[in-house]
């Protein structure tokens, strides 16, 4: 279960959401494409299309199964990208806007449901990109990243399980989120459920707890808890 969390950072290192701004910048300016500046007020997290990473999997996966379709498939390809680029950019933009103003419920609620559809996509990418390992075209793949192509052959997808409870972490925080008229200890009830579902996942993970998991796979820390329980103690000191 480890290895999505490689495949995570493997396919975001490519992306370049975690790469610093340069070689972000310089990963697009390879490309022909037209990347006019965007004014932020007129960017929008409320228009996310749920279906576009989906689709855009899918037409990867059938441009493998074409021959003599080299160029098809690496459209395809790029296309992927953009498309969870997208979700991505929808979800910090949502994250952006509720830090500019913490009362605005709707954008952290929003946050937080994109949060679930980036995991959610972020499976469909990597069932095509192991469709791309297993054709005739993984060349394309092994010349876009190198050798980090090969991470995603044999990925076998979340289970119906897996997926549901994304789905259920993120309906019940969104309640958690939204219930100003809940008593406390209906807070309590339902958060009680929340860390069930979050003990799950981090145990399907391999992780022996939540923390764990979110400081390795979620939060891309340079630091471990143990570090920051040694850091308080040396400044308590």
């Amino acid at each position: 279960m480890k290895k999505r969390i490689t495949l995570l950072l493997a396919l975001l290192l490519t992306l370049g959401l975690l790469q610093p701004a340069a070689l972000a910048v310089s990963r697009y300016e390879d490309r022909e494409e037209d990347h006019s500046p965007i004014a932020y007020r007129d960017m929008s997290w409320r228009d996310y299309d749920d279906s576009r990473v989906e689709k855009a999997a899918e037409a990867l996966s059938l441009a493998c199964r074409e021959e003599n379709n080299k160029d098809a498939v690496q459209a395809c390809y790029h296309d992927l990208l953009a498309a969870l680029d997208e979700t991505d950019t929808k979800y910090n933009l949502a994250e952006i806007a509720y830090y500019r103003d913490v009362t605005d419920q709707e954008a952290a609620l929003g946050a937080l449901a994109l949060d679930c559809a980036f995991r959610l996509d972020l499976d469909k990418v990597y069932l095509a990109l192991a469709d791309l390992m297993d054709s005739a075209y993984a060349s394309v793949l092994v010349r876009e990243i190198g050798t980090t192509a090969f991470s995603f052959q044999g990925y076998e997808g979340m289970t119906e399980e897996e997926a549901a409870s994304y789905q259920r972490e993120s309906e019940m925080v969104q309640e958690y989120g939204s219930s100003e008229s809940r008593t406390y200890e209906e807070l309590a009830e339902l958060f009680i459920l929340l860390l069930a579902e979050w003990k799950y996942q981090a145990e399907d993970y391999g992780y022996d707890s939540y923390r764990d998991y979110a400081y390795d796979g979620i939060y891309y820390r340079e630091y471990a808890p143990e570090d920051v329980i040694k850091y308080r103690e040396n400044e308590k000191a």
